[in-house]
C-alpha cells in the first residue's frame, strides 16, 4: 500500500508483530473450561475470540459446522467476544439447529483468554476483507500459537504473515465453506498433525513472533539508520 502511494521501497522496513508471551503461554486448562461451559469430556473444542463483525468469519465456521459434524460429531465451537454481528450469528446458529454445538461466551476478560486458548484443540478465525475493513496482522493467531495451538486463518490481509501454511496451521479461502470444512476436519481428526502444527507455531513465537524479538529488530534498524 505504501509503495502504491509512491513510497520508496528502499525506505520501507517491515517487521511482524508479536505475542505477549508473559500473558499467553502453555498451561493445562481443559478441565476448567469444560466444567465452566459444560462441555462434554469427549468433545473436541474449536475456538474463535474476536470482535463480532462480519470480516472475522465466525459465520463461515457456523455454515461449515453441519458438514464438519458429520465427520467429527463430538465437537463444541466456542465464540468469545461482543459486537454488532452477534444477533446475525445467533440467528444463523438457530437456522442451522446448532444450539447444542455453538456457545457464545460474550466478553472475555484478559485473565481468561489464556485459559481459553489452552483449552481449545483448534483456534480458527477465517478472516476476510469487507469493503475497506481488512485484518491488519491477526495478532490473535500469534497469541494462540504462543499456547501451542494449531490455527486456521483466512488467506486475507495480514493473517498471511501470522500463519505459515502447512506448518503452523492452515490459510483457507475465507469464502469457501468446503475449504474451511476440509481443513477443520483434517486438524480435528489428526492428533499428531495438530500437535505438530501447534509445536511449530510455538517455536515460531519463541524465535520471532514475540515483543522482545520485535523490539530488537526495530532497535537494530533505528541504530542502523542513525549511523547512516
Amino acid at each position: 500500500l505504501a509503495i502504491s502511494k509512491g513510497a520508496d521501497p528502499a525506505k520501507i522496513f517491515k517487521t511482524l508483530l508479536g505475542a505477549n508471551t508473559s500473558m499467553f503461554y502453555p498451561k493445562e486448562t481443559q478441565s476448567l473450561i469444560r466444567q465452566k461451559y459444560m462441555i462434554p469430556e469427549d468433545h473436541k473444542i474449536m475456538l474463535t475470540v474476536s470482535h463480532l463483525v462480519p470480516r472475522k468469519g465466525q459465520d463461515m465456521v457456523i455454515k461449515a459446522l453441519p458438514k464438519i459434524l458429520k465427520e467429527i460429531p463430538n465437537l463444541t465451537y466456542l465464540i468469545g467476544g461482543r459486537g454488532e454481528y452477534f444477533e446475525s450469528l445467533k440467528a444463523l446458529v438457530s437456522e442451522l439447529h446448532l444450539e447444542a454445538q455453538v456457545r457464545f461466551l460474550g466478553f472475555i476478560k484478559d485473565e481468561e483468554i489464556n485459559d481459553l486458548f489452552n483449552a481449545c484443540d483448534v483456534f480458527i478465525m477465517p478472516n476476510r476483507q469487507e469493503d475497506y475493513d481488512v485484518e491488519g496482522f491477526g495478532i490473535v493467531f500469534a497469541d494462540a500459537a504462543a499456547c501451542g495451538k494449531a490455527t486456521i486463518a483466512g488467506n486475507s490481509g495480514g493473517a498471511v504473515d501470522a500463519i505459515v501454511h502447512n506448518e503452523t496451521g492452515y490459510l483457507v479461502d475465507p469464502l469457501s465453506v468446503d475449504d474451511i470444512t476440509d481443513k477443520c476436519i483434517k486438524l480435528l481428526s489428526d492428533d499428531e498433525l495438530r500437535k505438530r502444527f501447534g509445536q511449530n507455531g510455538y517455536q515460531r513465537v519463541q524465535n520471532e513472533l514475540n515483543w522482545d524479538s520485535v523490539r530488537e529488530k526495530i532497535y537494530k534498524q533505528i541504530n542502523k539508520l542513525s549511523k547512516r
